[in-house]
């Protein structure tokens, strides 16, 4: 088995993804629009000290962007009328749920707590194919080996 190397890039990318952390967390806790501003921009700043200015960047991105998303379909059907989506399923430690959008045909994952989300467009047929095969999948779960 070889062992991982990790270049000075990955590391780049991997403190971008670590400020971006930090900068979430400090945002989040801030009192005022000033002080989330602040922290935002000593985060933005800190990447320019990598060598691999691009891949911290990157880094960085990828931990936010999930989070801006949620935020702003959050946002977006809290505020249309009557567009709040129920949760087709929860988990019960909170570590992801399935929604539905009826009004744009999306099927949405969503995660928190490791800041995912996604989403599938797909119709009527497709939601009866998906439902016959979690079905299926559950009915062979059940069966002892």
């Amino acid at each position: 088995m070889s062992t991982p190397t990790y270049t000075a890039a990955d590391c780049a990318e991997q403190a971008g993804s670590a400020i971006a952390s930090n900068c979430l967390d400090g945002i989040l806790a801030s009192k005022t629009q000033a002080e989330a501003m602040a922290i935002l921009q000593t985060a933005l700043l800190e990447l320019q000290r990598f060598p691999y200015q691009d891949r911290a960047a990157g880094g960085f991105a990828v931990m936010l962007v999930n989070v801006i998303e949620l935020g702003l379909n959050a946002a977006a059907h809290r505020s249309a009328p009557g567009r709040v989506m129920d949760a087709l399923y929860q988990h019960p430690d909170g570590m992801g749920e399935l929604q539905f959008d009826v009004a744009t045909s999306r099927l949405f994952t969503l995660n928190d707590a490791e800041g995912l989300s996604a989403f599938v467009s797909i119709g009527p047929a497709g939601l009866r194919d998906v439902a016959s095969k979690l079905l299926a999948l559950a009915n062979e779960a059940e069966v002892p080996r």
